[in-house]
């Protein structure tokens, strides 16, 4: 068989040919296929299994990307995971201001960054990590570090990312597509529950979200950062903090777009469409 002559069948058969843009928001039931559940295998097989399934996604994946290289693509694979690190240099380059930051390996290193900003905070290095236990989900949201009498002097850590806490007026989340911005602010500080992190929502008490319009020299900034990251979309998180500043924190390169558009009337959805 030659290799054209491959077929890939998801519910029905896709002809390549016929496709000539690509929305990749998520991986989808995709992302399911390298894992498997630790009860069905014994422990020792598990590790290089899971490797196994995998690298076959990966070479199913590497096959459809190049089958549409040639397609228009919004969002994109290989932008969908992005360096924090290397975000917030980036956009500290362009010219935003990030929150100070370092990475502590240390008891001593939070000590001394918690003397000099009083006030920290620490988050992911990567993606929010979702943990069951005992039929409950933990995440691991943004928290501030009041106290580090768990840690000995002697502790060594791993890389943990630690900032300074920016006393916030709102937030804003941004979305971003082909170079237009569709911004919301978020009064998150109007309950104690979402002060640090809005994601931790409240349905008894919801965030006010209202439409908000960021100045053209933030946008030129974050456009910039944009086109540096080569990303056509995404959704942007900034602070409007005390002293009038807007403060970039991270890029969502696949960041949800509906809890920005239904609240503010954007009809986002329309505009994605009509993109492609």
């Amino acid at each position: 068989m030659l290799i054209d002559e491959i077929e890939l069948s998801y519910n029905r058969n896709l002809d390549f040919s016929r496709i000539k843009s690509v929305w990749f928001y998520r991986w989808g039931h995709l992302a399911d296929s390298g894992n498997l559940s630790l009860h069905k295998v014994i422990s020792s097989s598990y590790e290089s299994l899971n490797k196994h399934l995998k690298a076959n996604r990966d070479i199913l994946s590497g096959y459809l990307f190049d089958k549409l290289y040639d397609a228009k693509w919004l969002g994109h694979p290989q932008t969908s995971s992005l360096n924090k690190l290397t975000v917030l240099r980036f956009a500290s380059n362009e010219g935003l201001i990030i929150p100070e930051t370092i990475l502590a390996t240390t008891k001593k290193d939070i000590e001394n960054f918690k003397q000099k900003h009083k006030n920290i905070i620490t988050k992911a290095l990567s993606e929010l990590v979702q943990l069951e236990y005992k039929n409950k989900i933990y995440a691991s949201y943004t928290s501030e570090i009041k106290e580090l009498n768990y840690l000995s002097d002697t502790d060594i850590i791993t890389p943990t990312l630690i900032q300074n806490k920016i006393e916030k007026s709102f937030e804003i989340r941004t979305f971003y597509l082909n170079g237009k911005f569709f911004s919301m602010a978020i009064f998150s500080q109007s309950i104690a529950r979402t002060s640090l992190d809005f994601r931790l929502y409240s349905n008894e008490r919801p965030n006010r979200n209202v439409p908000f319009k960021l100045p053209k020299n933030i946008e030129i900034k974050l456009e910039k950062l944009c086109n540096r990251l080569n990303l056509n979309t995404c959704s942007i998180d900034l602070i409007y903090n005390k002293d009038k500043q807007f403060i970039f924190l991270e890029i969502n390169p696949v960041g949800q777009f509906g809890m920005t558009s239904k609240p503010c009337n954007y009809k986002l959805d329309k505009l994605i469409a009509e993109s492609l």
